[in-house]
């Protein structure tokens, strides 16, 4: 008899039919639920945990060892100091059942790389921070990440004290179009700075050549009666400039990187920033028609202000410098150090205070892959220190791979006699120091490691061993480990990194004595000096007279720019604290005021009288600010190493607190693509074509 046109089965014939399709989804789920009824929880990136779950069981439709970035065509070759010890149970019987289960369960994982376990950042300023918050959103909160400070967060993001109120030293001002600046106070919930107000003027050594109004068109009547149309040709050029730069925001949207800085301007201008990189600021301006006056009283101005320079500096660092004197600026509410502190704490960083001194290699090891086959004898999985070898009695299993943990210590465990499940280990001749400390078999016990030599204890039921630590041994997959030494109050230490990012000038110049060791060929660092910056904070009254107002109450201007003359110092500007309150006004020129004066070398008694009729205090900052930058030097890289960067790389370009964090996201970016081997996202050549059409 039919029934909706198939052929009725007996009872049996279907009892028969369930039975088979149940023992076919016990056979599959099979490695999963042994898995999960010895109470090993395979995490996304493929570690194992002693973490115990209830039901004992393991969902077979769970996707395992899932991740992004590349997969390893082949299977790892493992190091035993990134171990997993398993602890030994009576259970014997139980674990040899499951060495199959697992062994296909991990397979699935081994296709997967892990992610960094560990990746130190030098210099926690605006880079630093920045570079750090970046390579959390990419590589997850599970990174830890370690920045080296050896002053104070900010860098040269900075604020003094004045008379009880805090002022800026650094970077007092940012633009508009500083994108990632504007997204790190919006995630931080930070404030906006209320801007008050203040008239300019520019200063020859003499006489005011220019002087700003409070009227817009007047001021734009007064730049065409003394320099013509020079100023709507500067404007053009510059937002053209600008135009081509906003590309890196789009780009790195994406995720595209540049691993030199050379690399990085052509993607955005092609062949015309990198001809602006090699010629200067006055050559480039004069090709526009922009007139030598303009150029000898404004342009100067400007870039000494901002550089401390002249117009013989590359173009694109002068293009960058005249952007900021052009359109609206803004400041962070309380200090823009706060966007520093704000994104360590953010992202959880490990802040030591420290002065790094050294960068070394480690051996690299030679395999392609991260994931490898675990050893495991039992039910309680403990993960050791990612970088020392372990060992303890017979049956206890390890893996070659793992998350490292501070608060424990391994010694060197034998190879398994058992070639199936033996992960390969470097030898001495391959440059591994831990392999003069291996052990050698003292019983098979049904193919399982045995260790021979740490003193053991035995303590309860389950004899344990007294673990030393070894020398460390070259990762796995072939990706380099790197070893930072530093110093602080409490003597010389050391620490080992998959990624380092040096965020902080190279030079001798900017007080940086990092050295490197151990690549081939060696590391060469930008070749340049550095632009010394003196900043004076002067609580006094301004000497008005100087600047041609005999009378101070009639001297309008809260800041004052320079030409080439006077020397001693280059800008000069009336502050307003930190924290602005809605009735604060600025103090009128005939009261005492903080005035910020920036200069090349500390000012001298005579140059302060020149400038001041009185002063109460006088606090002054220095430091190395900017390169000096040579339209004909090379630019440097951003890649050092496989995995070692040099953030401040792009300060050879441009320098600025924008230019800055927009270097920090493409180091990211790097490092990610790099780890993950996504090289179709670095040095892409075609950006531009691909903004038009598929971006």
């Amino acid at each position: 008899m039919l029934s909706h046109g198939r052929p009725r089965t007996s009872a049996n014939e279907e009892s028969a039919s369930r039975r088979r399709a149940g023992e076919a989804a016990n056979d599959r789920a099979s490695p999963q639920r042994d898995a999960a009824e010895a109470g090993l929880v395979l995490e996304r990136d493929g570690r194992l945990s002693n973490e115990r779950r209830r039901p004992a069981r393991l969902d077979a439709a769970q996707p395992v060892g899932q991740r992004g970035g590349a997969r390893s065509a082949e299977p790892a070759r493992q190091c035993p100091s990134r171990g997993v010890l398993l602890s030994s149970v009576p259970a014997m019987a139980r674990a040899a059942r499951l060495l199959p289960a697992l062994a296909a369960l991990l397979a699935a994982a081994a296709t997967g790389d892990a992610r960094p376990s560990k990746i130190a950042v030098v210099g926690a300023g605006v880079g630093g921070s920045a570079v750090a918050h970046f390579l959390q959103q990419h590589f997850g909160p599970r990174v830890q990440i370690d920045v080296f400070e050896k002053g104070t967060v900010g860098g040269r993001l900075a604020t003094i004290s004045v008379n009880k109120q805090h002022y800026e030293s650094g970077a007092a001002s940012l633009h508009s179009l500083s994108l990632h600046m504007q997204d790190f106070v919006k995630q931080l919930g930070l404030r906006h700075r209320r801007e008050v107000g203040g008239r300019s003027a520019i200063f020859n050594g003499e006489s005011l050549v220019l002087e700003e109004t409070d009227w817009y068109l007047l001021n734009l009547f007064r730049l065409w009666w003394h320099y013509g149309i020079s100023f709507l040709r500067l404007q053009l050029w510059v937002e053209e400039v600008m135009e081509k730069f906003m590309r890196i925001y789009k780009y790195q949207a994406h995720g595209y990187a540049f691993s030199g800085v050379e690399e990085l301007l052509y993607s955005l201008g092609e062949a015309a920033f990198i001809n602006m990189s090699r010629r200067s600021v006055a050559e480039s301006l004069l090709r526009v028609g922009v007139s030598q006056r303009f150029i000898d009283d404004v342009v100067s101005a400007v870039l000494r202000a901002s550089y401390g320079q002249s117009a013989a500096m590359p173009a694109f660092a002068g293009a960058m410098s005249l952007a900021g004197a052009q359109g609206s600026l803004w400041s962070v509410e309380g200090g823009n150090k706060l966007v520093c502190s704000g994104l360590l704490k953010l992202t959880k960083a490990n802040v030591i205070h420290a002065t790094v001194t050294s960068v070394t290699l480690q051996q690299t090891g030679e395999s392609t892959g991260r994931g490898g086959p675990p050893f495991l004898d039992g039910e309680h999985a403990h993960i050791l220190c990612a970088r020392t070898l372990v060992c303890d009695l017979p049956g206890w299993l390890r893996r070659a791979s793992g998350k490292p943990s501070t608060d424990t210590r391994g010694h060197c465990c034998p190879e398994s006699s058992d070639r199936a499940l033996r992960p390969s280990l470097p030898t001495a001749a391959q440059g591994c120091p831990a392999a003069a400390h291996r052990g050698s078999l003292a019983a098979p016990g049904r193919g399982l490691p045995w260790c021979r030599g740490p003193q053991r204890q035995t303590g309860g039921e389950t004899p344990r061993t007294k673990l030393r630590p070894v020398p460390s041994c070259p990762p796995p997959d072939g990706k380099p480990l790197y070893q930072v030494w530093y110093e602080n109050e409490a003597g010389v230490g050391s620490d080992y990194y998959d990624i380092v990012v040096i965020a902080t000038p190279l030079h001798p110049d900017s007080g940086s004595s990092i050295t490197f060791g151990g690549f081939d060929p060696p590391i060469a660092v930008a070749q340049g000096p550095f632009q010394p910056t003196v900043v004076s904070l002067v609580h006094g009254y301004l000497n008005s007279s100087y600047f041609g107002f005999p009378d101070p109450k009639l001297f309008p201007f809260a800041t004052i720019l320079t030409t080439d003359f006077p020397s001693f110092f280059l800008a000069l500007d009336n502050l307003c604290p930190v924290n602005v309150s809605a009735s604060f006004r600025r103090r009128q020129p005939q009261e005492a005021a903080v005035w910020r004066v920036r200069s090349p070398q500390p000012l001298l008694r005579s140059q302060l009288k020149t400038l001041f009729r009185s002063y109460y205090s006088v606090q002054t900052a220095e430091w190395q600010a900017h390169p000096v930058h040579s339209p004909h030097g090379p630019l440097p890289r951003f890649m050092l190493h496989d995995q070692l960067f040099h953030l401040n790389a792009l300060e050879w370009a441009a320098s600025s607190v924008e230019v800055t964090a927009v270097a920090a996201k493409n180091v990211a970016l790097l490092a990610f693509n790099r780890w993950y081997q996504d090289l179709d996202k670095i040095d892409q050549k075609d950006l531009m074509h691909k903004v038009k059409t598929e971006l």
